[in-house]
């Protein structure tokens, strides 16, 4: 789980070879980017490269590290898992002298196990480690709000353009050169060149004669073949790490997870064998244990997808009702990579169904309900709406004398208001969801109007946006500007102070 960066390329690589989009290709399109991170990096203490996934984080992250560790003598240290088992070994590689270092995290919502951990290890080496992390847009907001004392730098990622695709995938080792197909495949991906080079794969290697339609239909062919067993336990195994990531077997905490699901323990070294053969996982031994990793995250999504909300072949409900509250992380990044078909109803209306059954399984619990909603509210928003609004309504009014949308520089880095920030988090879901969430928020201001300064200073964060994000910032800022002038009209004063 430690590897240097040039280890951690190597290994990533040797998965991409079967399944994504490696790391040694040519690195193009992204100096400006490559040059911010590099700046990033050297000023500040944790640096987080965010974006949508498949636009090339992991890409440029190692590029950069790879890079500036030439240039500024230290070492980096990429860690796939930061749990306690590995804390003393890396404190003895951290406790070197005369040696600065930066510890890297690719997917960190899913690598940092505990973010205790993290901090104990930036308070025992203030001055000599740095941190980089990548994570994907859907585990920002909750990654940040862990770091928030640390003052993270973020560098958000943009998805490449069209041509910026069909120029990677006419390159080394695509070579797809047929103007139509590189345009067919370009339009498909939106920027995802994980995609793009999956796409690319399949066409240059397999022969296809018939253009991939769909992204759908790029996974089932990509991965045709692939899944030719019917052995139980092997399907099952896969299921379980699809969202678990990885599990350490021969513990009881595995034993554990292993007999809720129902997989027979006395088949399980015969499947990870298996598993291990196709590619599939990875495994390493460590005294009497295995640890074994699925592969790949592209694996994961299609396990996940297909296997276990399409087949049923491991309950779902089981594992959120046992592993939620413990790892409510990895079982959200494993639903959003599931869902890989931009609006498909079939998926949303599974997990919707899945979520609902879970808040009624929990509702006394009212922080872990919370957490449901804050993590999945893409998925039940006229739930959520309801559940917000339920807790302004529940807010005494407080009476004030002045009212002011001043506030002071860091003011909100270290208290985030609760409400606003999972309210924010519709701003950008089109017309109806962007009004009706300015509305709620508006509604806890006028409760307490000592809110304003954060919703204006969260307001403005959202609508900050560079040219090249028009297309995708302009609608959202019209949204609430539009509101904003309609409650004005209206007669509302606090929108006239936003």
């Amino acid at each position: 789980d430690i590897f240097s960066i040039s280890l951690f390329v190597k290994k990533y690589n040797e998965s991409a070879k079967h399944f994504s989009y490696p790391l040694n290709n040519e690195f193009k399109f992204r100096e400006n980017e490559k040059k911010k991170l590099y700046e990033s990096i050297a000023s500040n203490p944790i640096t987080v490269v965010r974006g949508a996934p498949g636009i090339g984080k992991t890409r440029i992250a190692t590029e950069v590290l790879q890079e500036y560790s030439k240039n500024e003598n230290c070492r980096v240290v990429a860690i796939r898992s930061l749990t306690n088992d590995i804390l003393p070994k890396l404190r003895m590689i951290l406790g070197e002298p005369d040696t600065n270092y930066i510890l890297f995290f690719d997917d960190a919502n899913v690598s940092i196990k505990d973010d205790t951990l993290l901090t104990k290890l930036l308070e025992d080496n203030p001055s000599s480690l740095k941190v980089v992390m990548t994570v994907k847009d859907h585990a920002y907001s909750d990654l940040a709000d862990s770091l928030l004392e640390y003052k993270p730098k973020t560098l958000e990622l943009k998805a490449f353009t069209n041509s910026e695709i069909e120029d990677i995938i006419s390159s080394e080792p695509f070579n797809i050169d047929i103007f139509t197909i590189k345009t067919h495949i370009s339009s498909l991906v939106a920027g995802n060149v994980r995609l793009a080079a999956m796409m690319a794969k399949v066409v240059s290697e397999k022969g296809y004669k018939q253009l991939i339609n769909s992204i759908e239909e790029l996974y089932d062919v990509y991965f045709k073949g692939l899944y030719k067993t019917k052995d139980e336990t092997e399907l099952k195994l896969l299921s379980v790490l699809s969202v678990f990531r990885s599990l350490e077997f021969g513990t009881d905490n595995t034993d554990e997870i292993l007999k809720t699901i129902g997989i027979d323990i006395e088949k399980v070294l015969d499947a990870i064998n298996t598993l291990d053969r196709k590619d599939f996982i990875d495994v390493r031994h460590s005294g009497d244990k295995i640890i074994a990793r699925i592969s790949d995250q592209n694996i994961a999504a299609y396990t996940l997808r297909n296997f276990v909300i399409g087949q049923g072949v491991i309950s779902f409900t089981s594992i959120f009702r046992h592993y939620f509250k413990q790892w409510h992380r990895l079982i959200q990044e494993a639903i959003y990579q599931a869902n890989y078909i931009p609006h498909d109803e079939n998926f949303n209306d599974s997990i919707h169904k899945l979520l609902i059954d879970y808040l009624d399984n929990i509702e006394d619990d009212e922080e872990l309900t919370r957490t449901v909603y804050k993590d999945f509210w893409a998925y039940i928003p006229d739930e959520a709406f309801q559940y917000w609004n339920e807790i302004i309504q529940s807010v005494p009014k407080v009476s004030c004398e002045s009212i002011t949308t001043s506030y002071s520089l860091n003011q909100f880095s270290f208290h985030q208001d609760e409400v606003l920030i999972s309210l924010m988090l519709f701003l950008a879901s089109g017309k109806e969801y962007c009004e009706l969430s300015l509305e709620l928020m508006l509604d806890y201001c006028h409760r307490d109007v000592n809110h304003l300064p954060e919703l204006a200073y969260w307001l403005k964060e959202r609508t900050a946006y560079e040219p090249t994000d028009v297309e995708c910032q302009l609608p959202m800022m019209n949204n609430i500007v539009d509101y904003l002038a309609l409650r004005i009209i209206k007669g509302d004063i606090l929108a006239k102070h936003l």
